[in-house]
């Protein structure tokens, strides 16, 4: 429950950043998109 409470939280700040950043161009989201592919 530990693990799966932390998962979802990685998850919701990620698309918080990703939504924060989403001024800053798609570039950024692009990398987030990347990034998160990877892992």
């Amino acid at each position: 429950m530990n693990d799966n409470q932390s998962h979802l939280t990685s998850g919701l700040l990620k698309t918080l950043t990703i939504s924060v950043n989403k001024n800053n161009g798609s570039c950024y989201f692009s990398e987030a998109l990347y990034h998160a592919s990877i892992k």
